[in-house]
């Protein structure tokens, strides 16, 4: 490789934006918030391998959540399902280990 491709590629490197890291009690979980076109305001947040730390697994999700409701409609005000309101402990996983957290966004 010459120089010149050699500076290209490390400037390409050193300029490339990458997301924040944010971790949960030190934990980073991979979450997914999906919707339907019909009705984008309800979501599903999935958090996979919740059972790590089931506490932090939900705030991985209620902040996932949250992002979604403010990029999308410009609030963060969520009404949450009954059982995705209830304590960590009491939320089940999936036979893969993952939480499934339902809400709505509650802006217009």
């Amino acid at each position: 490789m010459t120089r010149v491709a050699l500076l290209a590629l490390l400037m390409m490197t050193a300029c490339a934006k990458r997301e924040a890291l944010i971790l949960f009690d030190g934990i980073d979980f991979r979450t997914k918030t999906s919707t339907t076109r019909a009705d984008r305001h309800a979501f599903a947040t999935e958090v996979r391998a919740a059972g790590q730390n089931v506490a932090a697994a939900q705030k991985a999700g209620r902040y996932s959540a949250t992002v979604y409701c403010a990029h999308t409609f410009g609030s963060s005000e969520i009404d949450w399902s009954e059982a995705s309101a209830a304590a960590a402990e009491a939320i089940g996983l999936t036979a893969e280990g993952s939480m499934i957290l339902q809400g709505r966004c509650a802006a217009r």
